[in-house]
């Protein structure tokens, strides 16, 4: 038996030995091989797989950009990432492009979404943070590669002169650069010239009188901005003046107007289309062109529907036709004509819808109510009153009458009207006074707005032509008795002159426009002399320089 001492040692080497027996076993059930407490699990996994996004370049500026959709890889299935932008959005799955933040987790598709700055050729970078790991996204705007947008205002597309030059007007813009130059060309017979043109407002307007040759002659439009960006030969603007006598026609004598009395912009289809009163039509000039053809005969024998004498004309866009008031056997009446079909039908009459309506005979002068399009205003000159009439019902109510009480000066066979933008008030161009009646359009009350003498200093004049500019809040009037077109203020009823006489040339006399009308862009106005001049030509005018030149005529001269 071992004493004492030697079992002690005796225990201590089997307690080294079994020390180190389960040391090099990995331990025992009470420890783990992380050197972690019991029972506790290994930490997730939070980094996610590293990801860029390809450039975005040559964006539009200002354009949003949309980049590649990446996948979040690299963490555990149950660990979710914070996720932030900044200078853009980004898109989770198939949601909604964001800026706020929000999370993701293993699987979920990212995309980032930029917008290109409105300089050319500048970055905006949109940064993405997914947990710890941070990307960007570059948008990059295009560069300045297009040419100015140059686009002629005067003349149309089409015109002829007796003058050897005409005062040409445009625009000119470059969304990205400055335009740096505008040039004209002009090719004729005779050869080619070209001028420079010169602005004081960096091109958005400029006008350029240029020298015309005998017989056609092309104005082309060239624009270049600040980086050399030209408008290319395609796409760049032209149009043509015939240099001719004025006593030719222009461009054929086919479809003489023989008594026009109204006439009306068909923008959509590129034409004018003007009241022949005499020959009982409906004449079409083609803007394109300048000629003239028949677009109705009013009494065709199989026609259910005629008219005799046809005046006024106004377009009623929502129904797609075009109004004509004349006289029929029922006497005054405005008739509906479907401008694809030609299809008339009658729409009002004093006898149709009903009779109890104001007594309505020679008509003249119509006008879209601009405040309800279901409204025209119709002048009648024999029974100098005017109406509303209603394109729903077909009925007229009565808007201002001699027959009305302490209304004012009499109307006395009146036969233009204008009805201003804002639809208070109509202006009515009749002959006696010769002048202009202002009428209130919710009272009915008339005043003289323009007469010889009122306001002090007016000179003598006959009014067979108005029109409303409300674009420079201006009335512009064709003086008969001088054959002068003028701007008239109105509110202090200024007298400018704008085109006649000397001014800007003694080319192209205008003779006695019986109407004329704005271009839907106002870049023009035309009118049409009556035949009191023994010539009846449609007239191309502009309101800014003044420049008069012929759309269509027949042979002669203006008396």
């Amino acid at each position: 038996m071992l004493t004492s001492p030697l079992r002690r040692l005796s225990s201590l080497i089997f307690l080294a030995f079994a020390y180190f027996a389960l040391a090099a076993c990995g331990g025992s059930s009470g420890s783990n091989g992380g050197g972690n407490p019991p029972d506790r699990p290994d930490p997730p996994d939070t980094n996610p797989t590293s990801f860029t996004f390809a450039a975005a370049e040559g964006v539009e500026p200002g354009a949003k950009a949309v980049s590649e959709t990446i996948t979040i890889e690299g963490i555990d299935a149950n660990v979710s990432l914070a996720v932030t932008v900044d200078g853009g959005q980004y898109r989770l799955n198939e949601g909604q492009f964001q800026s706020g933040a929000s999370n993701a987790g293993l699987g979920d598709e990212l995309t980032l979404q930029g917008t290109a700055p409105e300089t050319p050729e500048e970055t905006q970078t949109v940064t993405v943070t997914v947990g710890e790991h941070t990307a960007t996204f570059d948008v990059v705007a295009a560069g300045d590669t297009g040419a100015p947008e140059a686009a002629f205002v005067f003349p149309p597309p089409i015109t002829a002169t007796e003058g050897d030059t005409v005062i040409v007007r445009g625009t000119a813009e470059d969304e990205w650069s400055e335009v740096d130059r505008v040039t004209l060309t002009v090719n004729h017979e005779g050869g080619t010239n070209d001028y420079e043109v010169d602005t004081e407002d960096d091109f958005a307007t400029w006008q350029k009188q240029v020298t015309l040759g005998p017989g056609e002659n092309t104005i082309t439009l060239q624009a270049e901005d600040a980086l050399g960006n030209k408008v290319s030969e395609e796409e760049r603007q032209s149009v043509t003046v015939v240099q001719q006598a004025f006593a030719e026609a222009f461009p054929d004598d086919e479809v003489a107007i023989e008594k026009p009395q109204s006439l009306i912009f068909d923008e959509e289809r590129d034409r004018i289309l003007v009241t022949d009163f005499s020959a009982n039509r409906i004449v079409s000039v083609d803007l394109a062109t300048g000629s003239r053809s028949v677009f109705l005969q009013l009494d065709d024998e199989e026609r259910e529907v005629g008219v005799g004498r046809p005046s006024g004309l106004v377009l009623d866009a929502p129904r797609n036709r075009l109004l004509v008031n004349g006289d029929t056997v029922e006497g005054g009446s405005v008739l509906g004509v479907d401008l694809d079909t030609k299809e008339v039908t009658l729409i009002n009459s004093r006898e149709t819808p009903n009779e109890d309506q104001p007594a309505f005979s020679t008509p003249r002068g119509m006008a879209v109510d601009p405040s309800d399009p279901e409204q025209v205003f119709v002048l009648a000159s024999g029974t100098n009153n005017l109406a509303r009439l209603n394109l729903a019902t077909g009925l007229r109510t009565l808007v201002s009458s001699n027959d009305i009480p302490e209304s004012g000066p009499g109307f006395d066979y009146p036969s233009q009207l204008a009805v201003g933008s804002g639809g208070a008030r109509a202006l009515v161009g009749q002959a006696s006074p010769d002048g202009i009646m202002s009428v209130d359009l919710d009272t009915g009350d008339r005043e003289v707005f323009l007469t010889e003498g009122e306001p002090e200093g007016t000179p003598e004049l006959m009014v067979r032509a108005i029109v409303n500019s409300d674009l420079e809040e201006l009335v512009l009037v064709q003086n008969i008795i001088n054959q002068e077109l003028w701007a008239v203020d109105k509110d202090s009823r200024s007298i400018t002159l704008i085109s006649g006489g000397e001014h800007p040339h003694g080319h192209n006399p205008l003779g006695w426009f019986i109407d004329m009308e704005l271009a839907p862009n106002e870049e023009f106005v035309a009118g049409i002399t009556s035949r009191s001049n023994r010539i009846d030509a449609l007239y191309a005018i502009d309101p800014v320089t003044g420049e008069r030149l012929v759309i269509s005529k027949p042979t002669g001269d203006i008396e």
